[in-house]
């Protein structure tokens, strides 16, 4: 084995973090480094003090690449080696490995003298390799709401990964909430940055929907609208303009920008397939009530599997204020029948999930250009919320001191609020159950109706000290969710909640509130069984001793909606593992987009 001593190559060690996979690939750096080579270590935080022997042997011929380890819901917050985990968990860990891929990439464009070869573990073949040159430009356009926004910007992060020079489109109030993407990526992302357009209905400066009532969700969608121009001249004077747009369902206006572009445009849906199979059906079909002043009159949706029938007062409020004839309405109906026209969709949800409704799509779309990439997962930190009266590390502490699955973590999302009489029983019947519980109360905004003030009742927190954690403003639901402590999840049904919650193993309790929570709360009740129906619409008062019954018997983990939990967080855990149907989805979505060209010149995009 003897080499010449004059041998410099550099090589990057990678081991995967097993002790049983570790020390023979250190064994084997160690007669490398006799042989001259120069050698850089892959490691993490916690798993550095395992390289000591190695560079108190060699402690000037040894470089070490230490990286932050990835957070993932599966895995607890410092736990970086298989060790400390439970063997359920080492797919996750190989999956979590591979978020490493972008922080080796930047270290190695930037050393002075980058390896020439990489020496890694047979389990860190990553399934993000994709040739070098693969510079396919794509546009991004997010809905300015949190719900819309943390799901596409993850896909955005995993876009990066794949080697497409980025884009995203946002306004200027809103350019904060990409901070933590374009920190991990600072010089693979470019943003275009326009003024947000002025609408009689949205006060100057608010440019989220987090600052609006519901009522104005209309006004928003129609204002975005008025990016058109812009956008228009920002392409046409840019050197390299994107081959494809990927922007969110509310955005179906982009469809005709991406055709007067010759451009694809890519829908991408926050929401699962069951709902945006309803709307979909709502916005073609248009079907009315034979009894205007009947909330309660059934309105059937045949063409979607199982022909489900939903109360007036639970479709969409954006359907059920549709005034033919009427221009805002009209342009939302349009917009909305764009998306189906679109050259291809991206759904957060997965097969294993939702496959009757995927297919339901692509035959509604015709053709088979309809991704289900999810769960997607957090880019990075889980600090990519807001403001929060309750630090992370005093969160996580309080948790640590409970017994395992006997939390309930209550949250209603970033759009709702609770009138004060519903924020009284609420209170009520957490306080009379004795369970353990984690209530994430989000900070009211003036733009609500009087009344609708979230505002925790007075002396409650005090009566529950030790027994209830009242975090108001934001929190790290996904932290929070994949703790060992937390048991049930009390939510209002939006998508991303639901994917959280499924991710983490935890049966649900479910209020729907309103938009597509409904078709949400059915298809985890009535299909799923993995939840417990406890109230329903934004005029329910909840029942205190209803639901402490309720909130006793789902931490007591006997029913059979835990099992069926548990069961489905391994198939969703799967399905984003190697090979898994969302890792292939997802490869086949890389693999057109990495194929676009300029220009498509076609009407039909």
């Amino acid at each position: 084995m003897t080499i010449s001593s004059g041998n410099n190559a550099h090589l990057l060690i990678f081991p995967y973090p097993a002790q049983g996979h570790m020390i023979p690939l250190l064994d084997l750096t160690h007669q490398l480094v006799l042989h001259s080579f120069t050698i850089t270590i892959l490691t993490t935080p916690k798993n550095l003090h395992l390289l000591d022997s190695l560079l108190s042997a060699h402690p000037a011929s040894i470089n070490t690449l230490v990286l932050p380890f990835p957070t993932h819901p599966s895995i607890p917050q410092g736990l970086e080696n298989t060790k400390d985990l439970a063997p359920t968990s080492f797919e996750v860990m190989i999956c979590c490995l591979s978020e490493i891929y972008d922080p080796i990439t930047q270290w190695f464009k930037s050393h002075t003298s980058p390896p020439a070869a990489i020496i890694s573990d047979m389990f860190l073949e990553t399934r993000m390799t994709i040739s070098s040159g693969n510079d396919a430009h794509l546009l991004i356009f997010p809905y300015p709401a949190q719900g819309h926004m943390i799901p596409l910007l993850d896909l955005t992060h995993q876009l990066v990964l794949h080697s497409f020079t980025i884009t995203i489109l946002t306004t200027p109030k809103n350019l904060h909430l990409l901070d933590s993407l374009l920190s991990t990526h600072p010089a693979s992302i470019n943003t275009l940055v326009l003024p947000f357009p002025t609408h009689p209905s949205i006060p100057q400066g608010q440019e989220n929907t987090k600052d609006l009532a519901p009522t104005s969700f209309e006004a928003m969608i129609c204002c975005l609208s008025e990016l058109y121009d812009p956008i228009t001249q920002w392409f046409k004077s840019h050197p390299s303009p994107p081959a494809a747009m990927i922007s969110d369902m509310f955005l179906g206006w982009t469809h005709r920008l991406a055709c007067e572009l010759g451009i694809h445009r890519i829908v991408f849906s926050p929401s699962g397939a069951m709902a945006l199979s309803v709307m979909y059906s709502l916005w073609r079909d248009l079907p009315r009530r034979e009894n205007p002043s009947d909330e309660n009159e059934a309105v059937s949706l045949p063409n979607i599997p199982s022909s489900p029938k939903y109360p007036w007062w639970k479709l969409s409020p954006l359907y059920r204020s549709f005034v033919e004839a009427n221009l805002d309405s009209e342009f939302i109906k349009d917009a909305f029948r764009a998306n189906m026209a679109s050259w291809a969709l991206v759904v957060n949800s997965f097969n294993e999930l939702e496959r009757v409704y995927l297919e339901n799509l692509k035959k509604d779309m015709g053709h088979d250009r309809v991704w289900a990439v999810g769960p997607l997962l957090p880019s990075g930190p889980n600090q990519r919320g807001g403001s929060s009266s309750v630090k992370v590390e005093e969160i996580l502490s309080w948790l640590d001191t409970c017994e395992d699955r006997k939390v309930v973590y209550v949250c209603f999302g970033s759009q709702a609020l609770l009138n004060d009489n519903q924020m009284e029983k609420l209170a009520f019947g957490l306080e009379k159950s004795g369970v353990q519980f984690v209530w994430v109360v989000k900070e009211p905004t003036e733009v609500y109706v009087d009344g609708d003030n979230n505002t925790v009742p007075q002396g409650f927190e005090d009566r529950v000290a030790g027994r209830g954690l009242v975090i108001k403003g934001w929190a790290p639901q996904v932290l929070i969710l994949s703790h060992r402590a937390v048991g049930a999840f009390l939510t209002h049904c939006g998508w991303n909640s639901v994917l959280e919650g499924i991710i983490a193993g935890v049966p649900l309790l479910t209020w729907p509130l309103g938009a597509d929570q409904f078709v949400n709360d059915s298809l985890l009740v009535d299909e799923l069984k993995v939840a417990i129906r406890v109230g329903e619409g934004r005029k329910f008062v909840p029942d205190p001793d209803e639901l402490s019954r309720g909130l006793v018997d789902l931490v007591s983990q006997e029913r059979v909606e835990c099992k069926r939990a548990a069961e489905l967080r391994g198939v969703a855990l799967e399905a984003i593992e190697e090979s898994g149907s969302s890792v292939i989805e997802f490869d086949s979505m890389v693999s057109k987009l990495a194929a676009l060209s300029l220009p498509v010149k076609n009407s039909t995009l």
